[in-house]
């Protein structure tokens, strides 16, 4: 794909429908380009400088194609002169700047050091936030970039609904509380989970964060929200627009019914918002004095 020179490179794992910080580094790259502006991906595999023609052909060969093989945005893939004057761009787990790049922008899809252990930035770097909990550096809200992307498998099929399941994801090692009998997600397919959501009743999630909570909503089910110890509603999601059709507990299932319209609601406009965020950050990124 031919596109100009790219302003931003997104660093990033090759795609995976399994984890949602990966999916909104090639959805930004896409969301970049449909707007207008130039990005492009570079894959975490892909070395920053040749040792050989052999190395180079070999990424040519099987690299890209392997990279390229999941993921269904057609986002282009930056060359090494991108990284002349472009701003790199990197999500909260990745320390420094291992592309070299002049200008370094880092998206904390998640607190910083919770998957790593640590979190070393630029005193220049750009930072963004996907949601407020994440927000641990004390950004003001102008900083917020939060997209979303819906699997179009998951939709209300409204069949009849019996029993519940359970997700765990970044909840490992808590207490297990679901009911006996509840059907484990993790580790199923998209398609799998679907038949699943629009099978039970109840989705007992042990991660407040994951998009499954709002897969299961989108589905028809009522997620429900195993709170993690000392969290309170407001510390998961200050905004109460936000935690529509969302059980914060067991004791919170009639709320999150009656407020999963406004849920579908906000899923169906939210792209302008979106798109409002996207614009935002570029218009920072261009105006930063410290570069």
């Amino acid at each position: 794909m031919n596109i100009r020179r790219p302003e931003f490179v997104i660093w990033s794992p090759r795609y995976s429908d399994g984890s949602g910080g990966v999916i909104l580094l090639h959805l930004l790259c896409a969301r970049l380009n449909e707007l207008g502006y130039s990005a492009a991906m570079w894959p975490d595999i892909k070395p920053t400088s040749w040792k050989s023609v052999r190395s180079a052909l070999s990424w040519m060969v099987k690299g890209l194609p392997a990279w390229n093989a999941a993921t269904p945005f057609n986002n282009p893939i930056a060359n090494r002169t991108a990284l002349a004057d472009a701003v790199a761009f990197y999500p909260e787990t990745i320390s420094g700047n291992p592309l070299r790049a002049p200008k370094v922008a880092r998206w904390l899809l998640h607190r910083p050091a919770f998957h790593v252990g640590r979190a070393e930035y630029g005193s220049d770097d750009l930072l963004v936030f996907h949601e407020h909990a994440f927000n641990t550096p004390g950004l003001p809200d102008t900083h917020r970039l939060s997209l979303t992307y819906v699997n179009p498998v998951y939709r209300d099929r409204h069949e009849a609904r019996r029993g519940s399941a359970y997700l765990v994801r970044k909840g490992q090692g808590r207490e297990m509380v679901h009911p006996p009998g509840a059907i484990p997600l993790d580790g199923l397919s998209h398609e799998e989970t679907a038949n699943v959501l629009n099978r039970v009743e109840h989705v007992y999630s042990y991660d407040p964060y994951t998009m499954y909570n709002h897969y299961a909503a989108i589905s028809g089910a009522v997620p429900i929200i195993i709170p993690p110890a000392g969290m309170t509603s407001e510390a998961w999601l200050p905004d109460p627009n936000e935690r529509a059709g969302i059980a914060w507990g067991p004791d919170d299932i009639d709320r999150a019914v009656a407020t999963r319209p406004a849920l579908m609601k906000r899923f169906a406009d939210r792209r302008i918002v979106e798109d409002e965020m996207v614009h935002r950050f570029v218009q920072m990124a261009r105006s930063k004095d410290a570069w």
